[in-house]
């Protein structure tokens, strides 16, 4: 027979499965892949007229995250040669002055990433032999999500990325589409790779030499610069057709320091040395391309859509360029081009088909000085006013009309040029058009007159004859610039073609699933032991099995159906969205179908109870805080500010908590703590993008080794703070436990819960000590010494998690006999104390031994056992702080800290409210389950706290606020990705664990929220009502037998710490009252009831998150079209969503442990009991 405990789990199973099963639907329906064409660009048919190539040969430097003002070079900042001489004159040397930043304010005005490229712009400027200037700086515009992955995607293949592809980031795939790689391959080129190991994933056997390089250890700045620098110094000569060199220094010295670091000076400084050198020794006919994938945020990260993410720096070099002088167009911008296009300008570059599924247009633009200004002139202002910037002159040179490579720009007619670009802007439309013309025959969908427009367009540029006019020349290129932007902005406004029907069937499921789940829960407390004890039977779930297997037998046959009926397919959904609905559907309709026919007497009570309920003002408020909280998420100001509305809303319901249940002393005091350190775990908040500058930036996500120098003060505070919370979580649990004589004997799991936490705390102070040591003693350590400190603290705590779930038995019972006619043994008056333990030996000596056969009735002294069922859950969910504090690192620790401290007071108030309603504690199955039950007020508290520390740790649901860093923690010169799937999970394990390790620790203590009205009851005296049930002293007699955590000033009680008696042969006394004295163990006599109390809330606690994600869904689907959809709402599901999941396997995982310890301990007791 399956057992209560079994069958409530799997109930719980099946309910989260459901939920993840309605996230998926959504996924698929809301964030879809754009739809990949298998086609690629052959020019193998007389229809094809390729331009011939411009360039031989090419050399590609990829600085990753090489943004744009990296790049610009700026007169009068004080890193300039004029400023250098100014400073010079004045102290006489420049670098005392950057070298101490306290003699001067130099370097906090300053930032230290200016002008360190001063390459870029001596190429720049005009090459006085030839007269003309051969590089020019662009700026690069790289389309969100700015992760590598993405813009490697887009800068090979010339399309649009889509959103759900940032999740591929963490492991990419081979690219299966056109791109420009693998036209280079097809057309028998040879191309020579070194640096980021991304490339050998996203094209696998292309790279003719290669030497790829691990590309996630963000730490190391310097190991992979090198190998690509030495690469590239060795291979320049050789004989290539495309050269790539992906350098990831600077992409680490951002996520490591922030651009505003001496590290990030000295990066950029190599990068210069690099491209000085490959322009010196550029091979003849090369064309040289220096450019950043993404640029990056103040603080150093990307991944959004901000300016300084999107806006990267290109620089290209050729000595068969020519552009304009600067001072030829006063007040100009910067040229702004977007990256895919990139992908058509490099391939008709190097003489290559462009690839088919491109979107991008050609880098060029027919210039003013190069046509008569009476013919030119309106055409060139609509080109500038309609083209957003997008000026690259002279890039497509006719280099077959020069007689040697520095012949000067006017060594050729305008004529001549004309014809000569046109052609390859004509190339780039006829690729386009063919591609649209081939995404909607696949069954895509554009705007009628959208497309209607851009066909027309098309025809006329295809159509048109050959010979021109310069002014029909200029008329042509207009429209052709008109269709290649025109065909863009489509696409970009329509490349997402949502899925309603899947996004209907999961905005549906979850509401049914949500109702069911809640009429489940509105049964009256009396109510809930029938209820539940005959609704979760073994044939309910044997009914539900049954329904997922019918459901998913007719999806697939409606699958097959739709395959041989073409008509019937067209418009039924995806294979998966048909099985895996329909299994859930049936599932869903079976459970309601079920649940309806046992409350179909009772519906009408259930509602009128819930309304009676719900009259009270703390009720009340907390529901309207919750729903008014959850669905605000369709406000994009909420979404913003979420952390502030968070921190308002919590403080006013522990205020409205307190006022009206009439708190003691002590719990008001706690309350006024947990306000200031609300207040205080604030700082640790990170400030969005849309936050705008009056937010202030913080570095406590950064590790220390990464701080300036200069803020030694602010170091050395940090790090002492960081040490006074390892210190108060250690001690608090050793407190705890002890205090409830949970550390007696010396069993390995009572050694474990004594001596790990503290043991843990030492090394993990020791292991950021380290990181906080000078930059070039740390990198004298081997990669294995760098991480042993930090292998020990995950070994060490896995260790202690299973000794607890294989013992978890933190109780110590000793069996004292009395002699008849000498009186009883002598009893342990201190278990602290070694002398008292040696008088205890001596004094009983003489009765144990050779006196057994005058033994008379036994009893027991029980440490612990009053609070057994907590103690080995608090050890468990310490040891999963102290991790969690790890990974969240030094700086924000102390707020992993403050969020344990915050449940810990929400327990102590959820006690004393609890025990205050009950009333009269009769000793019955009722009394005992309206103890263990938690009114959905203290959920709201619980959840609201577990949300804000997602926001006190330094996280946002934004992806750059992703903290990738934790990533390496104990994994420093590891070389993860790769071609290694092991680690592609191991980072995203330790990077989930960083930015959900809040969800995952309110989860993990839910068990306490259970046990908080006994635990408390006994170890707090003060929390107990002013009018307690009885009177713990009087059940202390001396014929006690088992002695369970007494609490006494009785010396003869006083063997362990607070607690009752429980007599052997009189265990009825004072049947009437409830012996809350016996904490905990009381617990033992209901097991049912306990099971039933924590599958209840493990319910609430699901239909909490659930609605939470339900409305993330709703805003998202509602908000599609809004301008700030992938922005805003998009990463507010996706990290809600995954919050769900981890906090639902969480709870699993807490149901089981619970359970295991629950049976093993009141196992131990009854045992204990009998004997």
């Amino acid at each position: 027979m399956v057992s209560s405990g079994t069958k409530y789990t799997l109930y719980t199973l099946w309910s989260t499965g459901l939920f993840f099963l309605s996230i998926y639907i959504f996924t698929t329906g809301f964030l879809l892949q754009r739809q990949v064409l298998p086609n690629q660009t052959k020019c193998d048919d007389v229809r094809c007229v390729q331009p011939p190539a411009v360039y031989s040969k090419a050399i590609i430097l990829l600085v990753d995250a090489l943004r744009y003002d990296f790049c610009v070079w700026n007169s009068s900042h004080p890193s300039s040669s004029y400023h250098q001489k100014k400073l010079k004159n004045k102290t006489g040397k420049v670098g005392k002055i950057l070298a101490e930043p306290n003699s001067t304010n130099v370097q906090k005005s300053t930032q230290l990433f200016r002008n360190q490229l001063p390459a870029i712009h001596k190429y720049s400027q005009v090459d006085p032999k030839t007269g003309t200037r051969h590089g020019k700086l662009y700026k690069f515009l790289a389309d969100p999500p700015t992760t590598t992955m993405q813009r490697l995607k887009g800068l090979t293949t010339g399309s649009l990325p889509t959103f759900i592809d940032v999740s591929a980031n963490f492991a990419s795939y081979q690219i299966q589409e056109d791109n420009f790689i693998s036209q280079l391959i097809t057309n028998n080129k040879t191309v020579y790779f070194s640096g980021d190991d991304t490339w050998t994933s996203l094209y696998p056997d292309s790279f003719s030499k290669s030497d790829p390089q691990p590309s996630f250890d963000v730490w190391d700045l310097d190991s992979v610069d090198t190998a690509v620098t030495k690469f590239l110094y060795k291979e320049l000569n050789s004989e290539w057709d495309l050269m790539i060199g992906h350098f990831l220094g600077v992409d680490h010295a951002g996520h490591k320091f922030g651009p505003n670091h001496p590290e990030m000076q000295r990066k950029l400084t190599e990068m210069n040395a690099v491209i000085e050198h490959v322009v010196d020794n550029l091979p003849k006919d090369t064309v040289l391309m220096v450019f950043g994938d993404h640029g990056m945020t103040d603080s150093g990260d990307h991944g959004g859509d901000s300016n300084n993410e999107i806006e990267a720096g290109l620089f290209i070099y050729g000595r068969k360029l020519g552009f304009e002088p600067e001072s030829s167009r006063k007040g100009s911008q910067t040229a702004a081009v977007s990256q895919v296009d990139l992908v058509p300008t490099l391939s008709l570059l190097l003489g290559l088909p462009i690839p088919y599924s491109n979107l991008g247009r050609t880098l060029l633009i027919i210039t003013k000085k190069n046509l008569l200004k009476d013919q030119v002139e309106c055409s060139f202002n609509y080109l500038i006013s309609n083209n957003k910037g997008m000026l690259i002159e002279d890039i497509f040179i006719p280099t077959q009309l020069f007689k040697d490579s520095d012949a000067r720009l006017n060594s050729y007619s305008k004529d001549d040029l004309i014809k000569f670009r046109m052609s390859y802007i004509k190339s780039n439309v006829n690729q386009v058009n063919r591609y649209l013309a081939s995404y909607l025959a696949a069954g895509g969908h554009f705007p009628e007159k959208i497309a209607a427009r851009l066909k027309k367009l098309a025809s006329e540029v295809i159509n048109r004859p050959g010979a021109m006019s310069p002014h029909e020349t200029m008329v042509l290129y207009t429209r052709c610039k008109e269709f290649l932007k025109a065909a863009k902005e489509m696409c970009q406004s329509v490349w997402v073609n949502f899925d309603d029907s899947a996004i209907t069937i999961s905005l549906t499921f979850t509401l049914l699933h949500l109702t069911t789940l809640t009429l489940l829960l509105l049964c009256k407390p009396p109510q809930h032991r029938g209820v539940f004890s005959t609704f979760v039977t073994g044939f309910l779930l044997i009914y539900l099995g049954a329904s997922l297997l019918v459901g998913s037998f007719f999806g697939a046959s409606l699958v097959i159906l739709g395959e041989k009926f073409e008509s019937l397919g067209d418009w039924l959904p995806s294979s998966s969205q048909l099985m895996v609905g329909l299994a859930g559907l049936v599932s869903l309709l079976t459970n309601g179908m079920c649940l309806l026919w046992k409350l179909r007497y009772s519906v009408k009570d259930v509602f009128h109870s819930t309304l009676k309920r719900l009259l009270g003002l703390e009720k009340c408020a907390s529901m309207s805080l919750f729903l008014l909280i959850s669905i605000s998420v369709v406000s994009n100001s909420f979404v913003i500010h979420e952390s502030s509305v968070l921190s308002y809303c919590l403080v006013t319901l522990l205020v409205l908590h307190t006022c009206l249940n009439s708190t003691p002393p002590i719990g008001k005091l706690m309350v006024i703590l947990s306000i200031g350190l609300i207040r205080l775990s604030c700082v640790y908040i990170r400030c969005r993008e849309e936050h705008g500058p009056d937010c202030p930036l913080t570095q406590f996500h950064k590790p220390l080794s990464t701080l300036d120098n200069e803020s030694s003060f602010y170091r050395n505070w940090r790090y002492f703070i960081t040490l006074v919370a390892l210190l108060v979580l250690s001690s608090l649990n050793h407190m705890c436990l002890s205090t409830a004589g949970n550390l007696n004997g010396l069993s390995c799991s009572v050694l474990a819960a004594k001596y790990l936490p503290g043991l843990i705390s030492v090394m993990m102070a020791s292991y950021w000590a380290l990181q906080a040591f000078p930059s070039p003693l740390v990198s004298k350590l081997l990669p294995w010494q760098h991480n042993l400190l930090a292998h020990g603290v995950f070994a060490l705590a896995i260790l202690g998690v299973i000794i607890l779930l294989l013992d978890p038995r933190l109780v110590y019972v000793e069996v004292q006999r009395n002699i008849p006619g000498r009186g009883q043994a002598s009893m342990l008056s201190d278990p602290n104390n070694i002398p008292g333990y040696f008088n205890y030996m001596k004094t009983n000596w003489t009765y144990h031994g050779s006196l057994k056969e005058r033994l008379g009735p036994s009893k027991a002294l029980g440490y612990g056992l009053g609070t057994g069922l907590s103690a080995p859950v608090l050890s468990i969910l310490v040891m999963f702080s102290l991790v969690s504090m790890l990974m969240v690192g030094d700086g924000q620790c102390p707020a992993v800290l403050v969020h344990f401290l915050l449940l810990l007071v929400i327990l102590m108030l959820s006690a004393h409210s609890r025990l205050k309603t009950q009333g009269t504690l009769t000793a019955s199955a009722s009394t005992v389950e309206g103890l263990l039950h938690v009114p959905f007020s203290h959920i709201v508290i619980w959840t609201l706290v577990d949300s804000l520390t997602f926001f006190t740790t330094g996280h946002q649901a934004t992806f750059p606020h992703i903290q990738w860093s934790a990533a390496f923690v104990g994994l420093e010169g590891t070389q993860l990705a790769g071609e290694s799937y092991t680690g592609h999970i191991l980072p995203a394990i330790l990077v989930g664990w960083n930015t959900f390790s809040s969800a995952a620790l309110s989860t993990l203590a839910l068990p306490l929220l259970i046990l908080a009205p006994f635990s408390v009851y006994l170890m707090v005296p003060k929390m107990r009502p002013s009018s307690p049930a009885k009177n713990p002293q009087k059940n202390i007699h001396e014929n006690q037998e088992i002695v369970i955590n007494c609490s006494s000033t009785n010396k003869s009680a006083s063997a362990t710490a607070n607690g009752v008696i429980i007599n052997k042969e009189d265990v009825e006394m004072d049947n009437n009252e409830l012996e809350l004295d016996r904490g905990e163990s009381l617990l033992f006599d209901y097991p049912e009831e306990t099971r039933r109390a924590f599958f209840i809330l493990a319910i609430k606690f699901l239909v909490a998150k659930g609605f939470k994600v339900f409305c993330c869904m709703l805003a998202a689907a509602v908000l599609r079209r809004h301008l700030m959809v992938w922005k805003i709402f998009a990463p507010k599901f996706i990290f809600a969503a995954v919050d769900f999941m981890v906090a639902s396997v969480v709870l699993i995982l807490t149901k089981l442990v619970f359970l295991r310890v629950f049976g093993v301990v009141s196992a131990s007791f009854f045992r204990l009991k009998i004997s």
